[in-house]
């Protein structure tokens, strides 16, 4: 038989969270108590914690016993209708969210990370930043830190390792691909004019 159960904030009587066991209902408290000393993150554990920090732990009732496991994602549904701010992860029915206790690769990360920075809210924020800088005067400290890095690059000083490469490489085409699949390129063999040259140094002065 399966059991439904809701925690309870003692605070507030209100419904924090909604889970199925076959445990009793106290062995099961116990195991959410003795969850919040590992190191994994989730808003349960950190509401637990929370209460813990002042004394208190969550209340844990009887919603209805059943052989039908699905029903809690009905209960978590029932109440959510209602408002409820509950911290489950997902709907029910899964045993709880696929990336509990899991780490995603450095491939994955690197993707996220790159699809976090091309978003149009990110975008826009940078944007922002820069108008705000734009015309604002800088330090001579920050100047020769500008200074340094464009020498830097100028004369191939920076070495890169091959994951700052291949960072930049995917950082590009996600550029290209958040403009349709389109980015100007200059043609093979192709060098500035003397006047294109000046104009450009004459861009970078500007801004130091």
């Amino acid at each position: 038989m399966n059991t439904i159960y809701a925690l309870v904030d003692p605070r507030t009587g209100y419904v924090r969270y909604i889970g199925v066991t076959r445990q009793s209902l106290s062995a099961r408290l116990t195991g959410h108590l003795r969850s919040c000393r590992t190191d994994r993150h989730t808003r349960k554990i950190a509401w637990i914690k929370g209460l813990l920090a002042v004394g208190l732990k969550p209340e844990i009732i009887l919603l209805e016993a059943t052989e039908d496991r699905e029903r809690e994602c009905w209960w978590i549904g029932y109440y959510r209708t209602f408002g409820a701010n509950l911290t489950n992860g997902t709907s029910g029915g899964d045993g709880g969210s696929p990336m509990l206790g899991k780490r995603h690769s450095a491939e994955t990360k690197q993707k996220m990370s790159i699809a976090a920075k091309m978003s149009p809210k990110a975008v826009a924020a940078r944007e922002q930043i820069h108008a705000s800088m734009r015309g604002c005067p800088k330090s001579d400290e920050v100047r020769k830190k500008i200074s340094d890095t464009l020498s830097g690059r100028k004369t191939g000083s920076r070495n890169w390792s091959e994951e700052t490469k291949i960072a930049a490489v995917q950082k590009r085409q996600a550029t290209i691909n958040a403009r349709g699949g389109y980015i100007w390129a200059r043609p093979a063999g192709w060098k500035h004019t003397e006047e294109t040259k000046q104009k450009m140094r004459n861009r970078q002065r500007e801004q130091l």
